[in-house]
């Protein structure tokens, strides 16, 4: 988990991943839903001072 390595942050901050144009078009990553940026940024918490989720 990146929170650890940055642990006592003031921010972290997550962003979903966008399908789209991509460079690598072998890539089939997919976005993470509401619910499991949520269940992240609640793990992240304890690590750092704040953080949240961009939208």
């Amino acid at each position: 988990m990146i929170a650890r390595s940055i642990h006592g942050a003031k921010k972290y901050i997550l962003q979903n991943f966008r399908t789209g144009k991509l460079l690598d078009p072998d890539f089939d990553g997919k976005s993470f839903s509401h619910d499991e940026l949520i269940q992240l940024r609640d793990a992240a918490n304890p690590f750092v001072q704040s953080c949240s989720i961009r939208l």
